[in-house]
Formats: C-alpha cells, sequence, structure tokens
C-alpha cells in the first residue's frame, strides 16, 4: 500500500478537539492544554505511519489516549474515574452534544478554581448564594451572621470574584465569553501592546500591589497573550505610571532570567517542591516561552515569552524607548554553535527600526542582541 501522509495544517487543525477530549480523559483543564500539544507533536513525528487519512481523527484519539493515560499513571490517577476509554473509542460526532457537556464542566472548573482564590468568609457566602440558592435569612442562621453581614460579605465576594476572572483567570473567561463585561474595570494605558502595535495595553492595579496589562484582541479566541508575560507585573514605590513599572519590571526581569533558566528553579505554590522552569512553544506556534511545570502538581503558568526576554534586555529596553509602538515577529528556530536557538525580534511600527535577539531554545540563554535602527 502506499504512504499516505496528512498535512500537517490539517493536524494541528484538530487542537481544539483534542484539548476537549484532554480534559475529558485527565479531569485538568490545564494539563489539557500541554497534553495535546504533546498529541500533536507525537502525531507530526509519526505522520507517516498513517495509511489511511481519512481515519485521522481516530488516529489522533488513539494518541491523545495514550498520553493522557501516561499522564494519569504518572500521578497515580484511577483512570476508571475519569471514563477512560479503551483504544479505538470512536470520537464524537459534530453533531454530540459531548462539546456542550464539556463546556459546561470546563465553566465550572474555571469558578471552581476562581473561587478557590477568595478567603473563606467571601467563597461561603458565594457558594450559599449562587450553588445552593439560600435566601439571606438562611444563609445567615448557618454561617452565624446578621443578614446585613451577609449582604455585605456578598457584595465584597463578587467584587472579588470578578476581579480574578478578570485577571487570573482573563485568558480563559475570554474563552468561555465571559470578559466583555470583566473589561469594564480596565483602564488604558499609554503602552501600545507590543505584539499587534495596533491598540494600548488595559491595565488593573489589583489589591496586594499587583498590575497586569493585556491587549484585549491579543487574548481573543486564540488566548494570543501579550509579550509582557500573561499581564502580571510586580509594583514598586518608588516607581509611578503604568510605563515606569513596565519598564522596572523588565529590569527585574533580565536581573533574574538574563543569563537564562539554566541551573534556575522556582517553588510550586500549590506543594511547595522545587522544580526547574522549562521552556514552551506557544499554542500558536510562533513564540517560545519560560514556564513552570511542577513534577507533581502539573502547569502552573507561564513566565514569560521570547519578545518579553528580549524586551527586557538593556539594549530592549533602549529599543523600545526609541519606538515605542512596535509588533512582534514570529520566531525562528535556527543554529548557535552548533546549538538550537531561537530568533526572536520586533520591528517599529513608526519606521524601518527593528530588533533581534537570539537565545539557546532550551534555556533561552542569550547569544547575541542586533538592533538595526532604521528611520
Amino acid at each position: 500500500m502506499a504512504q499516505v501522509l496528512v498535512g500537517e495544517a490539517t493536524i494541528i487543525g484538530e487542537r481544539a478537539r483534542l484539548v476537549r477530549l484532554c480534559y475529558r480523559l485527565t479531569g485538568s483543564l490545564d494539563a489539557a492544554e500541554d497534553l495535546a500539544q504533546e498529541t500533536l507533536y507525537e502525531a507530526l513525528r509519526n505522520a507517516h505511519k498513517l495509511r489511511d487519512p481519512s481515519g485521522y481523527s481516530r488516529w489522533l484519539s488513539s494518541i491523545a489516549y495514550n498520553v493522557c493515560l501516561r499522564w494519569n499513571s504518572a500521578r497515580g490517577r484511577d483512570a476508571r474515574r475519569r471514563a477512560i476509554p479503551e483504544p479505538g473509542w470512536d470520537p464524537p460526532d459534530d453533531h454530540y452534544d459531548l462539546d456542550v457537556e464539556l463546556e459546561r464542566h470546563e465553566l465550572v472548573d474555571l469558578l471552581d478554581r476562581a473561587l478557590a482564590m477568595l478567603p473563606p468568609e467571601s467563597r461561603d457566602v458565594l457558594v450559599e448564594r449562587y450553588v445552593r440558592e439560600s435566601p439571606h435569612a438562611e444563609t445567615a442562621a448557618r454561617l452565624g451572621l446578621t443578614e446585613a453581614a451577609v449582604a455585605k460579605r456578598l457584595e465584597r465576594g463578587r467584587l472579588r470574584l470578578k476581579r480574578e476572572l478578570s485577571t487570573t483567570f482573563i485568558h480563559h473567561s475570554v474563552a468561555h465569553g465571559l470578559a466583555e463585561s470583566l473589561f469594564d474595570d480596565w483602564r488604558e494605558t499609554d503602552i501600545w501592546c507590543p505584539v499587534c502595535g495596533r491598540r494600548r495595553l488595559l491595565g488593573m492595579v489589583v489589591p496586594g500591589g499587583r498590575l497586569w496589562l493585556i491587549c484585549k484582541p491579543c487574548i481573543g479566541p486564540h488566548h494570543k497573550l501579550p509579550v509582557s508575560q500573561y499581564g502580571e507585573f510586580e509594583t514598586y514605590r518608588d516607581v509611578k505610571g503604568y510605563r515606569a513599572t513596565h519598564f522596572r519590571a523588565a529590569e527585574e526581569h533580565h536581573r533574574t532570567f538574563g543569563g537564562g533558566i539554566d541551573g534556575l528553579a522556582f517553588s510550586c505554590a500549590r506543594c511547595g517542591r522545587a522544580n526547574p522552569y522549562r521552556i514552551g512553544l506557544d499554542r500558536a506556534g510562533d513564540a517560545h516561552y519560560i514556564h513552570k511545570h511542577c513534577a507533581h502538581c502539573g502547569p502552573l503558568g507561564w513566565q514569560c515569552v521570547t519578545g518579553w526576554h528580549l524586551l527586557a534586555t538593556p539594549q530592549g529596553r533602549e529599543f523600545w524607548r526609541e519606538h515605542p509602538r512596535v509588533r512582534a515577529v514570529p520566531d525562528r528556530v535556527v543554529e548557535a554553535g552548533g546549538l538550537p536557538a531561537i530568533v526572536a525580534g520586533f520591528e517599529s511600527m513608526a519606521g524601518s527600526g527593528r530588533i533581534e535577539g537570539v537565545f539557546l531554545r532550551d534555556t533561552f540563554r542569550p547569544v547575541g542582541v542586533h538592533v538595526m535602527p532604521g528611520g
């Protein structure tokens, strides 16, 4: 039989379905993203083994099954509790309502995670009101409060929940169509989005002194993240204003990660274990990033993408001051000294200025930064 290859675009087009499938097989929304990416990687690497292109969906599902089975086994999870089907299981047809059910479960999972970030007193009254649908009088009696105190805690809890959904979980909120009303609390800054270069970043300072910066269109359906990590920065008492804080954060990032991640580790916020940083590739396939992945708890979030790593260098900060409106160009993979490396870059939206940085792919250790001033 002649060998039949499935095109890369065809396989990658299955990604959304694979994320939903991996979520069903593991019960973890965070892990589903990485597991779907791992499935695609294995599929692309073994595409030559597929003989019948009409069966590529089932083939991908089988790969995802094995990937998720390994993930569950590594964490000691009981596969039966996840209702994992046997290999060869047929994926549901497009008209099947599994997608609707998965979206509902993902939304519940999102709200559970957001509620877990709230203080117990706020979480308790929200659960009583919106989960158990208890009247104020019943909630007050159960929690040993007055009805006035319940009403006050409900108002405060709603505000805190909205804040979590509009910052920590903003990308998931966008995916579930919750974000439009959440953007009301964001304020337009004087910083142009360094990914698209078309709109100014929105900013919000949350209690505890954390600054969030996002570009609304860049976190749309494809979750395209701003270069500025996933938008969260420290604020500093001696620094005022969004732009000044942004540049100070860049200095701090370069001070920590400027030499790459080799030998650097972080403590998991969930279990406290020390883990090395990793390098990954974003879902659009055009930007690498440093991310936190706990061997026990799974993915914990992004640290920065390649572009922010470049802009944080002294040359990058100087280029950004001279060209405040830039846009990112897709990463390119090259070789540097016989090792795989990444070329990240930005181009000015107001001239021909351009900056490129070369970093080793597996550690982000810098190889060189090149600036073309332009006109």
